[in-house]
């Protein structure tokens, strides 16, 4: 070497700052150029340095083969796991699989097929429980090859079976007499079917309580379905007149029931014997008691009478009028009338069609049987060893936890102790109860189970949902140590946060998740995460708002809670942000922050757990002998969500709960640190995007970044944006972002400038016009709703900007509401204090929603469609706080073209409509429940019905002739009248004549006509078909009126002669 090689030589300071900056400026432009591009070929990152283990042996057994098996083969080697560590894991899993879904989807299909094989062996059994599942699975068969007329051959003997067994009609009984007849008699007939909806009442249970509530009840809609069936099946035993008052005073008694239209307060109960002494007409212990065991029917009733909880509606309990006052006053004929027919149209509805092909009577078994199911599975293919392994690590696991909060240095003392006694209260169920493994424990509950192989298929069923609710029954009266739920034969684990119950399935822990030869560092890695996930559910932002007890409690501390809700929003912008390799960034945090909450909790505590495992006693897996211990369990982990390509629809995938399975491995693994010391990840790769905390602590190299955004794009907003998909969200304010990028836009390259001797800093409406318009234009709506109330200039320039929405949604559904604009969606729901707050809580509903008006009131905003839905909504005056919000700052007017209301009180009708622009307003959709003849007069006085083209008119009342002249100027409409006769049709067909815009319509009608008075009317003959088809020439006119006629329905249109 020269000796001027070899001599030290000063270094200007100049120069060792820009080469720096040069080695900043190309490792930035590095990190753009990785997020922004899918290279061709990725190189694989360099081997982790960490030493390997010297474990002890290699683990040979079957079940440690197959491990090594999914491993190996599984993986794609050609993927660098830097760049994509869920392609490298799972990039070949779809030659290995013909199952949609990932991997314990797949094992759930296993644990079926295995199930089917049992029941298939021709071998006999001396269990009760096995005989009912093989009983049940041959009838199922059967039936799926019965041919059809023998089938409901069948059905309909065991329907009359039932029938007589419920109580006669009496419109289809003629000897019927109100002597005979005993309400509760006909409830009682009706429970011992096992049936929890009992018309009056029903009885809805969880895990925990059993309820009484108020039941559904009949729909118009489907009152005249029941009509018809019974003129369809009942011809010759009904007598019409009086068929059709019988009718008319049970649409009457419905009415009378539908008057009390509140919601649960899940806040307020009573005990049930305060509504037995407010409702004496019911006689409520023989009616529950047929819901018993026989054997145990005193001892279950004991238990269940003090467990009940009942809900204190006026339904039941107003002073004045309630249930008992409509009972009193209503006739017995009535009550066997409405009764009868609705226990005979749940029975219909449940039980209606024959099973075909495409049914698996393996999993109708397993949907029936559950605990049977369960019990075939665990006897016959599972290593019970593994129950004890389990619970054992669930302990390491809880206590690994407890560790995790202890050294947690954002959570304060309170809120880490009341975490702590949460997790220890935790309660478990691994695999199934102890009590389940006696000899004979579960078969003697089968001992009222009474199924044939000759029995109708309609009769195994009916019967087998009779003893279901037997057992369910025995759950809630601590009978029976587990409820009869198919969810246990999944292959899954489940929290309940209502029980603070942690629950892991035998399913999944059976090989290829956990098996006792597995070396214990294997179990750990391959279903340590899943039980941390579980617990940490007690955790997410739902789970977290309840204690060690189950009941809702916020033992946060103000400051810890929202420290945790800023972390919890950093989840939900990286998913809002990731990009799927199915759905691309289309994606929604807000719906699925929950699941990732709990992933995050659960690969901590999971990595956690794991390095206290004593590598060097565990054997190896077969071909990772020199597999360095942290590689492997990342690759053990990521293996649970190996899946075919998601060919879920995107729609339905932005509603779903769950985070996609890339986003599981790659959004979760990405986040620790420790994944990227494993496999030696560079700085700034997908699987380390680390260089912000670099970032963070050397202001010029930040600086350096952001004038490379300026060399690249003149728009600050799409600058910031880019920055914070490549380096992340909180290394830098916007404001700063912004200070930094307009200096180096203008040319200020001093990149140790010091900001104190600047002048006062403008603010962002002191930019330049063109800047702005810049800027908001390239904000999507939500934004533009916030930037508007920034300034009046923002406000004129966001209102200037034209913008066409095909798409407005505004659905209310029980607690919550699904707001959708625009391709894009944000998910509310209720809480404590009974705001309505985004899934992300960031946002207020009536605050949104105000913001949605103040931004698409005005013509340059055109809406295609807008849908608003409240008949789900179990929120107090939904409607009115609905217009209140839209109305908070200014009388909005929105410029849509169809609108559809689906509503639950008609008083609001006129209130919303009015919110729409007449003449840009063509089309109104209304279902409204018992929509009057008020509304409709006010309606048609409306400038915005006078310029429809068109109107949707259900579940309101029928209108009168008179009433339907006013749809005159339509072009198209829907609707329904009232009872005509064949005279009034050729008025309603001179009526039509005279509409002159009219193309289509349809009517429906209250009542059955008779079509053979109806073609005398026309002067045609009628044929019997059951359809008159009529035209009429229009006078003066070159065109016809088509007029098809059914029994119960007008179709009409418009043709050229």
């Amino acid at each position: 070497m020269p000796q001027e090689d070899k001599e030290t030589k000063p270094h200007h300071p100049l120069r060792s700052l820009t080469i720096f900056l040069i080695w900043i400026f190309a490792l930035y432009v590095a990190v753009i150029i990785i997020r922004g591009s899918e290279p061709t070929k990725t190189t694989p990152s360099r081997p982790s340095e960490f030493q390997s283990v010297k474990h002890n042996g290699v683990c040979k057994s079957p079940e440690c083969i197959l491990l090594a098996h999914q491993l190996h083969n599984w993986r794609d080697v050609s993927v660098d796991p830097c760049q994509n560590f869920y392609k490298a894991v799972c990039g070949k899993y779809n030659e290995d699989t013909l199952v949609d879904g990932h991997r314990m989807m797949k094992k759930t299909k296993i644990v079926e097929q295995l199930l089917k094989e049992f029941l298939e062996q021709p071998s006999t059994s001396t269990s009760k429980s096995e005989k009912a599942m093989k009983t049940f699975y041959k009838i199922c068969e059967r039936a799926k090859t019965q041919n059809e007329t023998e089938y409901y051959q069948q059905r309909e003997v065991t329907s009359t079976e039932i029938s007589k067994r419920i109580g006669s009609i009496p419109f289809l009984d003629k000897n019927w007499t109100e002597l005979n007849f005993d309400l509760n008699d006909m409830i009682s007939n009706y429970s011992s079917l096992g049936r929890l909806n009992l018309g009056l009442f029903m009885i809805p249970s969880n895990y925990r309580d059993v309820f009484i509530g108020r039941d559904l009840l009949f729909s118009k809609e489907e009152l005249a379905e029941v009509k018809q069936m019974y003129l369809n099946d009942n011809s010759t035993l009904i007598d019409f007149p009086t068929f059709e008052e019988d009718f008319k005073n049970m649409e009457t008694f419905n009415e009378e029931l539908e008057k009390f239209e509140e919601q649960w307060d899940l806040s307020s109960f009573t005990k049930l014997s305060d509504l037995q002494a407010h409702l004496p007409s019911l006689d409520f212990e023989r009616i529950l008691k047929n819901l018993f065991n026989s054997k145990h029917k005193d001892e279950v009733w004991e238990t269940i009478r003090q467990r009940l909880l009942v809900p204190k509606l006026s339904f039941f309990f107003n002073e004045t009028y309630n249930l008992e006052t409509i009972l009193q006053t209503t006739s017995k004929r009535v009550l066997a009338n409405y009764f009868g027919a609705y226990f005979r149209f749940l029975m219909e509805e449940d039980n209606r069609d024959k099973p075909d092909g495409n049914v698996d009577c393996a999993k109708k078994v397993i949907e029936k049987l559950p605990l049977a199911s369960l019990r075939v599975f665990a006897r016959n293919h599972f290593d019970k060893e593994n129950l004890r392994l389990a619970s054992d690590m669930v302990e390491d696991i809880r206590q690994s936890f407890v560790e995790i909060i202890q050294q947690s240095t954002w959570l304060s003392q309170p809120t880490k102790l009341a975490a702590i006694r949460k997790i220890e209260h935790m309660q478990k169920l691994v695999g199934y109860p102890n009590d389940l493994e006696v000899p004979g424990a579960l078969d003697s509950y089968f001992d009222t189970l009474h199924l044939s192989e000759g029995m109708s298929y309609l009769a195994a069923e009916v019967e087998l949902d009779r003893f279901h609710t037997e057992q369910v029954m025995n759950f809630h009266a601590s009978l029976l140590s587990i409820k009869p739920d198919e969810m246990y034969v999944e292959t899954n684990a489940y929290y309940m946060p209502d029980l603070n119950k942690l629950t892991i399935n035998v399913a999944l822990l059976d090989e290829p998740f956990f098996d006792s030869t597995y070396p214990k560092y294997a179990k750990v890695a391959s279903i340590g995460e899943l039980i941390g996930h579980e617990i940490g559910h007690g955790f997410d932002p739902y789970g977290r708002l309840m204690d060690e007890n189950g009941g809702y409690k916020d033992w946060w501390t103000p400051e810890d809670s929202a420290e945790y809700d800023r972390r919890a929003q950093c989840l939900i912008d990286q998913y809002t942000g990731y990009d799927d390799p199915d759905f691309g960034r289309n994606l929604n945090g807000s719906i699925t922050i929950g699941e990732m909450a709990a992933d995050l909790l659960g690969i901590n505590v999971s990595w956690k757990t794991y390095k206290k495992v004593d590598f060097s006693s565990e054997p190896s897996i077969f071909g990772f002998e020199d597999e360095k211990p942290d590689k492997l369990f990342f690759h053990m982990t990521a293996l649970t969500w190996c899946r075919a390509r998601d060919s879920t629809p995107l729609a339905t995938k932005q509603r779903m709960l769950h985070p996609t399975s890339s986003f599981r491995v790659n959004g979760v693994f990405s986040n620790m640190k420790e994944f990227a010391e494993a496999f030696n990840c560079p700085v700034g790769s997908p699987m380390n995007p680390k260089m912000s905390e670099f970032l963070k602590n050397n202001p010029t190299a930040l600086r350096t970044c952001i004038f490379y955004e300026s060399r690249r794009t003149k728009n600050v907003e799409e600058a910031f944006k880019n920055f914070c998909e490549a380096i992340g969200v909180d290394v830098i304010e916007y404001v700063d972002f912004e200070y930094w990028f307009y200096r180096f836009y203008h040319g200020n390259l001093d990149f140790d400038h010091d900001r104190s001797a600047d002048p006062k800093a403008l603010i962002l409406t002191d930019l330049p016009m063109e800047m702005l318009n810049e800027i908001v234009g390239n904000l999507d709506i939500w934004n533009r709703f916030n930037v508007r109330k920034v300034s009046k200039k923002l406000e004129n320039i966001v209102d200037s900007f034209k913008s066409k929405y095909d798409n407005i949604t505004i659905e209310f559904e029980r607690q919550n509401v699904f707001l959708y604009i625009k391709n894009s969606n944000v998910y509310y729901e209720k809480e404590k204090t009974g705001f309505m707050r985004s899934a992300n809580k960031n946002q207020k509903l009536n605050s949104q929603l105000s913001d949605v008006s103040t931004v698409l009131t005005n013509s340059k905003s055109p809406i295609n469609y807008f849908f608003i839905s409240t008949l789900c909504s179990e929120i107090i005056d939904t409607e009115q706080k609905l217009i209140d919000a839209f109305s908070k700052e200014i009388s909005p007017v929105f410029y849509a073209k169809h609108i559809r209301l689906e509503l639950q009180h008609n008083e609001y009708v006129i209130q919303l409509v009015s919110l729409f622009k007449p003449g840009v307003l063509e089309h109104l959709n209304l279902n409204v429940c018992k929509c009057d003849d008020d509304t409709f007069a006010r309606l048609v006085e409306m400038d915005q019905f006078k310029q429809l083209k068109s109107i949707k008119w259900y579940r309101c009342k029928p209108l009168s002739l008179s009433q339907f002249k006013q749809l005159s100027h339509l072009t198209t409409f829907e609707v329904r009248i009232g009872d005509v006769s064949a005279e009034e049709i050729i008025i309603i067909r001179d009526i039509l004549s005279q509409f002159a815009n009219l193309r289509r319509a349809n009517i429906s009608l209250c009542s059955f006509m008779k079509l053979s008075e109806i073609g005398t009317s026309l002067g045609i003959d009628y044929d019997t078909s059951g359809l008159i088809t009529y035209r009429h020439p229009i006078s003066n006119s070159d065109k016809s009126l088509i007029l098809y006629i059914d029994r119960c329905s007008i179709e009409v249109t418009i043709e050229n002669n």
